[in-house]
């Protein structure tokens, strides 16, 4: 299952054996439950505790991240600049030569890195930065949104112009963005003055930033806030941006609050800021389409006879319940078995053979590559070693060791985080990060071998993740999650503990539940 879709699978779970998960939008669960029962300027900053701090991809890495956010149906890439442009993703990327519209296309920051200095994370956060046409880009330079005659310049059939300003409060140059995406620039603008609520109110000064406020509550300028207000209401949201917001997640974990809750914007700034927000009991929510249903896990048992694995460059073909293969590929080579010999805990390199991106070669025997089971949900990966019966995990942060833990060991139970690892990509390489100390799994090159260091340095070399495809005709067998979930009534006495969502819902009494973190109400 990839990333939230482990969410998809409990919903699809409780239709089928009558036990409904609390209703808040495009399957949140309890994700704003924090900012719950609060309004105006409260609600603001308790949104901003929700979603601030994203763990962004590189900057080049987006131009791999808008094959899964912005590819259209017909495949090619959502412009929202143009009209007319056609692009392949992928190709087509800023050149040196900019001549028209439709000669390429470029990552484009909607609200201008130069407000807020080229700063990380904003930089590359990819909730703000969107594919457009180069030519356009390039047009809009880094002046405000707003609205205008286009007498200054324009795209084809003015589907976005440039000009003096005619709204009310303000009459310098500005970019007006066609009428099908002024709301979605609106939530992203939203989006931007709620996650760094804590810097916004410094983003002022200089003559490109007059559209903002330099408050931190506010934001926007007086003649701007309203003008968004209004672009967030006549362009309501779309399932493009359901769409987008759930796979932004998935990339930097965290999501768009004015997308998941259309009108939530008049709850911070417009006509409701007296009135509280219910995360899960809210008056305009809606509810997207459910992504496609994920294709059955694999087994985690042991691969038998030779495999083909297919290299992974995006956390978007993180699949959940699938075998992988920890690879450096400048050595050809894969994470095997534990040195049974060595004093330290390290993994042993076995050779393969990488052709176009793919791996064919059998797995767990003494000389070859140790596939890892990886499962669990953003941010908290567990690797499994099932030849070995055992969890990889980082217990201390004084050595470089690899350690492996058994199956029921406490360090693999719900709270500890030694067994947990965050996943990302960058650059066609894999971080796989510790989510207890921050170590990182490499590739010593001097002493051939994988095991964790805090950093990149002369002597490791970073590692590639190799995904097992399983073949046609092969249908694989859903397994359970192998990590244990407390069971609480609401009032918060302990019930059971369960290694799966099944185990820990069968036979309860009629109830409200929650498990894992999430609410169930079983009828």
């Amino acid at each position: 299952m990839k990333g939230l879709k482990i969410m998809l699978s409990v919903c699809l779970l409780a239709l089928t054996t009558g036990i409904a998960l609390a209703q808040a939008p495009n399957g949140t669960g309890r994700y704003y439950e924090t900012a719950d029962n609060t309004k105006g300027r409260e609600l603001k900053t308790a949104l901003f505790q929700i979603i601030k701090n994203p763990e962004v991809d590189s900057y080049d890495q987006l131009w791999v991240d808008y094959g899964y956010t912005d590819r259209r149906e017909d495949g090619l890439l959502w412009d929202m600049y143009s009209g007319i442009t056609n692009y392949e993703i992928g190709g087509d990327k800023q050149g040196a030569t900019i001549s028209k519209e439709t000669s390429s296309y470029n990552r484009e920051h909607s609200f201008p890195k130069s407000w807020f200095g080229e700063e990380s994370p904003m930089y590359s956060d990819l909730m703000h930065i969107v594919p457009v046409d180069s030519w356009i880009n390039s047009m809009r330079n880094n002046y405000p949104y707003g609205e205008n005659n286009g007498e200054k310049n324009h795209s084809a059939d003015y589907f976005s112009k440039l000009g003096k300003c005619t709204v009310s409060g303000y009459s310098g140059t500005v970019f007006e963005p066609n009428d099908e995406y002024k709301g979605d620039f609106a939530r992203i603008y939203f989006y931007m003055a709620t996650c760094y609520e804590d810097l916004i109110g410094s983003w002022k000064g200089n003559k490109d930033t007059d559209m903002l406020s330099g408050d931190s509550y506010t934001a926007y300028a007086d003649w701007a806030l309203p003008m968004l207000l209004r672009w967030s209401e006549q362009d309501p949201v779309s399932q493009k941006e359901i769409d987008r917001n759930r796979i932004v997640q998935i990339v930097q974990g965290n999501r768009n609050p004015f997308v998941d809750y259309p009108g939530l914007e008049q709850y911070v700034w417009g006509d409701k800021t007296d009135v509280a927000f219910i995360y899960d009991d809210y008056e305009n929510a809606v509810i997207g389409e459910e992504p496609e249903e994920p294709m059955p896990v694999e087994s985690s048992d042991p691969l038998e006879g030779e495999q083909t694995f297919v290299k992974v460059v995006s956390t978007m073909e993180l699949e959940m319940g699938c075998h992988y293969l920890v690879v450096n590929e400048e050595a050809s080579t894969a994470l095997s078995a534990t040195n049974k010999y060595s004093s330290t805990s390290i993994r042993k390199n076995a050779p393969v053979t990488i052709t176009d991106n793919t791996i064919i070669t059998e797995t767990g025997a003494d000389d070859k590559p140790y596939t890892l089971y990886i499962d669990g949900e953003l941010g908290a990966y567990t690797l499994y070693d099932p030849i070995a019966n055992k969890y990889l995990a980082q217990t201390d942060n004084t050595k470089n060791n690899l350690y492996d833990v058994d199956e029921d060991s406490e360090l693999v139970m719900e709270g500890n985080d030694m067994a947990l690892w965050k996943i990302k990509f960058e650059k066609g390489n894999v971080n796989i990060k510790n989510k207890d100390n921050g170590r990182y799994i490499f590739f010593n090159k001097s002493y051939p071998r994988f095991t964790t260091y805090q950093k990149y340095s002369e002597y490791v070399a970073p590692v590639q993740l190799y995904k097992h495809v399983v073949s046609d005709g092969v249908k694989p067998t859903q397994v359970k999650h192998r990590r244990t979930m407390d069971v609480y009534t609401i009032y918060g006495v302990k019930v059971r503990t369960a290694r799966s969502i099944t185990d820990a819902l069968e036979g309860l009494p009629q109830g409200i539940y929650v498990i894992g973190g999430r609410k169930f109400v079983v009828r």
